[in-house]
């Protein structure tokens, strides 16, 4: 079984548009993105367990990076509706990009004094 196939099944596959892809390779790329979305969120939310330990009480920042790592679960959602792939990418890129600047503006930088 290749590793591509341990992916395909059951759940991940929920998410996928209910118009086949194009080819196998969309398909994959497809999967990949979903799973990114499904899995990823999760790895945010040890920092928010990080940062939830040394700030208190918490901030309307903590909440608002709560905020947006859950809203990258909408993407799976969002993809099975629509099926808009590319779009969906770019917006979620887009996505990523303003979470970083929220908490590069919030809790990084030389002058941090929250957290430290």
């Amino acid at each position: 079984m290749r590793s591509t196939d341990l992916i395909s099944v059951g759940f991940v596959d929920r998410f996928l548009p209910r118009a086949a892809p194009n080819s196998e390779q969309e398909a994959r790329r497809m999967r990949l993105y979903v799973v990114s979305h499904l899995y990823g969120p999760l790895l945010a939310y040890v920092m928010a367990v990080f940062l939830a330990q040394v700030e208190q009480p918490l901030s309307p920042a903590f909440w608002g990076f709560v905020a947006l790592t859950t809203g990258f679960y909408a993407y799976p959602v969002l993809l099975r509706l629509t099926g808009a792939y590319g779009v969906l990418s770019i917006v979620s890129v887009l996505h990523l990009t303003v979470l970083v600047f929220f908490m590069v503006y919030n809790y990084g930088g030389h002058c941090q004094t929250k957290s430290a």
